[in-house]
C-alpha cells in the first residue's frame, strides 16, 4: 500500500478518496484530489478518524505532519507518499529525544508511588470533611467494568470531587486535561505525570495523538473522567456537550457513566485560587452500557453515532441537575433521528416528542 501511494498508482488514489468520503460522509463520486477538507465538513473528530483509517492501512504518517493543516485531499495524498522517509527520520531521533532536548525531570517510581497514596488521603479528607461533599446515585456506579464519567465542568475542583464520590472505582481513575494548561513546561509535567493521574489533551490543532491517548488508556480497563464541555464554565450554566464523547466511547468499546456536579463554581470559580464556599453535590445517573451505545449508533454514519451519544448524555446530565428521571429508549432515540447532521440541541428537542427525554425549556 505505501509503495502504490507513493507511486501515485490509481488504486492508491482511489483507496484515499474512498477513505477520506467514509469519513466525511459524502458520496464517493463526490470526492476528488481537488477537495478542500473544509469544504467536506472535516472538523477535528473527522481528522482523528481519518488518521486512524491511514493508520490501521498500514501508512504511518510521522508526527511531524499535521493533518489538520493540510489545505487539500491532494496534499493528504502527497505527505502519504512521503511517509515513509519521514517516519524513519522521526524514529532515529530515538524515544527519548524529546524529553532529553527539554531537560525532563525525572522522579523515581517509589517517590511517585508514595507521593500518589499520600495525596489520595488528603484529597479524600479535603473533601469529605472540608468541603463536605454529598453523593448521591451511587447504586448508578458499575463494579464489573471500566467506563467513561460524562461531567458538568466549572471548577478546577471537579475532578477531584468526582474521584472522591467514587469511592473505590475512582482510585486509579484517569482525566483528560488541557496540555497547554497541565504540561506547560518540565516541573509542571513532572508533578501532574509523576502524582496524578491526568492524560493531556490539546486543545488546538489535531486532537488525534490526544484521542489515541484517552482510548489506550480505557483500553488497558482504566477509567476516565471526561469532561465534554471542553472547557470550565465561566458562569456556572451548561454548555453542549462535544461529539468527541461519543467518538471516544464507541472507539475504546466502554460505557458511559453522566454525571451531574453541583457546588464547585460558587466554591471556586475560574480565576480564583482559593475555595469560599462549602457543600459540594456529585449526583451519579443511570449508566449507558457499551451495548446499549451500540444500539443506539447502529446504522448510523459514525459522526452522527457521536453526536448522538453526547446528546443522549448531556440530557441525561440536564435531567439529574433539574431532578427529573431519565427514562432511556433506544428505539425512541432512533426514531428521533432523522438521518441528517442535527446538533445537539435539535436532538434532544426531536428525542422529547417521542418520550425518550424531558421537553426542552
Amino acid at each position: 500500500m505505501l509503495v502504490a501511494a507513493a507511486r501515485g498508482d490509481d488504486g492508491a488514489v482511489a483507496w484515499l478518496l474512498d477513505a477520506v468520503a467514509s469519513v466525511s460522509g459524502k458520496r464517493r463520486a463526490d470526492v476528488h484530489l481537488g477537495n478542500r477538507f473544509d469544504e467536506l465538513g472535516f472538523d477535528s473528530l473527522m481528522y482523528a478518524e481519518l488518521g486512524s483509517a491511514l493508520e490501521n492501512a498500514g501508512i504511518a504518517l510521522p508526527e511531524s505532519v499535521d493533518i489538520t493543516a493540510l489545505g487539500t485531499v491532494a496534499d493528504l495524498h502527497e505527505a502519504v507518499a512521503r511517509g515513509p522517509v519521514a517516519t524513519a527520520r522521526e524514529r532515529a531521533r530515538g524515544p527519548g529525544a524529546d524529553a532529553a532536548a527539554d531537560g525532563e525531570l525525572r522522579v523515581p517510581s517509589i517517590v511517585s508511588a508514595t507521593g500518589k497514596r499520600g495525596l489520595a488521603l488528603a484529597q479524600r479528607l479535603f473533601y469529605e470533611r472540608v468541603l463536605r461533599t454529598t453523593v448521591a446515585g451511587a447504586n448508578h456506579v458499575p463494579s464489573h467494568t471500566n467506563f467513561i464519567v460524562a461531567a458538568n465542568h466549572s471548577s478546577h475542583l471537579d475532578m477531584g470531587v468526582v474521584k472522591v464520590a467514587l469511592g473505590e472505582a475512582g482510585r486509579n481513575i484517569a482525566s483528560l486535561a488541557a496540555a497547554d494548561y497541565f504540561f506547560r513546561n518540565k516541573y509542571r509535567r513532572a508533578y501532574f505525570e509523576q502524582f496524578t493521574n491526568l492524560v493531556p489533551m490539546e486543545r488546538t490543532g489535531s486532537i488525534r495523538k490526544s484521542m489515541d491517548t484517552a482510548e489506550k488508556v480505557l483500553r488497558r480497563g482504566r477509567s476516565m473522567v471526561v469532561f465534554p464541555e471542553g472547557t470550565r464554565s465561566l458562569t456556572g450554566s451548561m454548555a453542549d456537550f462535544l461529539p468527541s464523547l461519543g467518538y471516544l466511547a464507541l472507539r475504546a468499546e466502554v460505557g458511559i457513566l453522566p454525571v451531574h456536579i453541583t457546588g464547585t463554581y460558587e466554591a471556586l470559580p475560574k480565576g480564583a485560587a482559593v475555595p469560599r464556599a462549602r457543600g459540594l453535590g456529585v449526583t451519579f445517573g443511570p449508566f449507558l452500557s457499551h451495548d446499549w451505545l451500540t444500539e443506539l449508533g447502529a446504522g448510523l454514519p459514525a459522526q452522527e453515532a457521536w453526536r448522538l451519544v453526547a446528546a443522549v448524555a448531556q440530557r441525561v446530565v440536564e435531567n439529574l441537575r433539574d431532578g427529573v428521571a431519565t427514562q432511556l429508549d433506544v428505539a425512541a432515540a432512533r426514531a428521533a433521528w432523522d438521518g441528517h447532521r442535527l446538533g445537539p440541541l435539535a436532538v434532544r428537542r426531536r428525542a422529547t416528542r417521542h418520550g425518550l427525554l424531558r421537553s426542552v425549556p
